[in-house]
C-alpha cells in the first residue's frame, strides 16, 4: 500500500522505532511461456502448452534479515482441442482437454486473469475458500450454440461448461489423500444479436465436491471431511456499462467438542474428538464500471491508417462492495464466538495502455464486525505485460 491510516510494525516488529503507515512493494510478478507443440491447420486439433512461474513475498518476517520471496511454478499444463472455431469456424462449437497444473472453473475472478481484474486486491472469498489456487488435474472447457457476428469481433456463446477432477490441495504439491475432489460449471449468455441492450448478460453457477484432511492438536490419526464450494455469478458487459457480482458458499467439516454442537468458535475441538460439525463461510462482490476509449473497439485497430508508436487507450473507473464472513454461526463482535465479518468498499481507476498493461489506483474503506476498528488505505499499481 501507499498511504493507510493503520499502523502497522509487520516486518521489522523487534527493531522498527515507529509504527509503518506506507511502503513500496512488489507485491508479485510472474513469466509465462505459452506455445503450441503441434499445430492442424486443417481441423484446429492443437496441441497447446504454457510453463508458468511466479514471484511473491512470503509472510512477513519478525525482522528484515529474515524476510525472504519465493518464485514457484505457476502454471504447467498442455492442453488438446478437441473442436476448434477459430480454425473450423466461429459458428461452430469450442471443446478442450487440459491436464496439468492449471485455474479451476470457479466464478468469474477466481478464474480470471490478472490483467483483466478491475482491482488491484481480489475478492476476499478468492482467498477465503481457496478456489483462486491452481490445482493438478484434468478439466474439460467448451461450449455450444455461439453466436457471431464478424462485423464487431463477436462470439457468445449460448452454453458454456466445465467439467472436472483435481487434486484439491492447492499447486505444486501431490494428493494428500486418497480422494479427488470434483468441480463442474455451467454459464448460460442471453440469445440475443450484437445491439440488443442484453447483449453480454451472462449467468453462471459453479460446484465443487472436494474432501480434506481433519488432523488437530496432537491427534495422528485423520478423518477426511467435506470440504464444498457453491457459487452463483451475473456478468454484463455492455460498452460502456459494466457490472458483475458473485456469491459463494464454502461447507466444512471440522472436529467439535460435541456432535451435537454447531461449529461456532466456542464449539470447535483442539484436538481430534472424531467429532464433525459443518462450518459455513459466505463470500459476496458486487462491482460496477464504466469504460470508455479505443482499446476494444475493432474500429480503432489495425488497418485504419495509424501511426506505429499510436497506443490505444482505455479508461474504467470502478466501485467495488466486498463482503466474508469466514464462519456464519460466529456473530459476536468479542469473546468466544467472535465474528471474522468483514465489507470492503473499493472506489478505484484503471487507465489500460494496452491488453496487458495499465496503471491502477484503489482507495479502500475497511468495515469490521468485531471490535477491530475500521480504517481506510489508497493502493497504486502499474501493471505490465509483454
Amino acid at each position: 500500500n501507499i498511504l493507510s491510516n493503520s499502523p502497522t510494525t509487520a516486518g521489522a516488529a523487534t527493531t522498527q522505532a515507529t509504527p509503518r503507515y506506507s511502503s513500496f512493494d512488489v507485491p508479485t510478478a510472474t513469466i509465462a511461456f505459452a506455445g503450441n507443440l503441434f499445430k492442424d491447420y486443417g481441423e484446429g486439433h492443437n496441441l497447446d502448452y504454457k510453463v508458468g512461474f511466479n514471484y511473491a513475498k512470503t509472510a512477513a518476517a519478525t525482522t528484515t534479515a529474515s524476510q525472504t520471496s519465493a518464485f514457484n511454478l505457476q502454471d504447467a499444463y498442455i492442453q488438446y482441442n478437441i473442436l476448434n472455431p477459430v480454425v473450423t469456424g466461429l459458428e461452430e462449437a469450442n471443446l478442450n482437454l487440459r491436464f496439468g497444473q492449471q485455474q479451476t472453473a470457479f466464478g468469474l475472478e477466481a478464474q480470471t486473469t490478472d490483467e483483466l481484474k478491475p482491482s488491484i486486491n481480489p475478492a476476499q472469498f478468492v482467498a477465503g475458500l481457496g478456489v483462486g489456487s491452481r490445482q493438478i488435474g484434468l478439466i474439460l472447457r467448451g461450449d455450444l450454440d455461439p453466436y457471431v457476428d464478424y462485423g464487431f469481433n463477436y462470439r457468445a456463446p449460448l452454453l458454456e461448461y466445465a467439467v472436472g477432477v483435481v487434486n484439491g490441495n492447492g499447486a505444486n504439491q501431490s494428493d494428500n489423500n486418497s480422494r479427488k475432489d470434483y468441480l463442474a460449471r455451467l454459464a448460460v449468455t442471453a440469445p440475443v444479436d450484437y445491439t440488443s441492450w442484453l447483449r453480454e448478460l451472462k449467468l453462471g453457477v459453479s460446484y465443487q465436491r472436494g474432501v480434506a484432511n481433519n488432523l488437530l492438536g496432537t491427534a495422528t490419526t485423520a478423518r477426511d471431511g467435506n470440504s464444498d464450494r457453491y457459487g452463483f455469478d451475473l456478468y454484463y458487459n455492455h460498452l460502456p456499462f459494466g457490472a458483475t457480482y458473485e456469491y459463494a458458499q464454502g461447507r466444512d467439516d471440522v472436529f467439535v467438542t460435541n456432535a451435537a454442537l454447531g461449529a461456532v468458535a466456542s464449539n470447535l475441538a483442539t484436538t481430534n474428538t472424531g467429532k464433525l460439525a459443518t462450518k459455513k463461510s459466505v463470500g459476496q462482490t458486487l462491482t460496477l464500471f464504466y469504460t470508455w476509449g479505443e482499446q476494444w473497439l475493432k474500429s480503432s485497430g489495425a488497418g485504419q491508417g495509424k501511426y506505429d508508436d499510436w497506443w490505444p487507450k482505455t479508461y474504467q473507473p470502478f466501485v467495488r462492495l466486498d463482503r466474508w464472513d469466514a464462519n456464519t454461526a460466529n456473530t459476536a463482535k468479542t469473546g468466544a464466538n467472535v465474528t471474522n465479518k468483514l465489507d470492503i468498499a473499493t472506489v478505484g481507476f484503471n487507465l489500460f495502455f494496452a491488453e496487458t498493461t495499465k496503471f491502477q489506483i484503489n482507495y479502500n474503506y475497511f468495515k469490521y464486525y468485531n471490535a477491530t476498528p475500521k480504517y481506510r488505505d489508497l493502493i497504486v499499481q502499474f501493471q505490465a505485460g509483454f
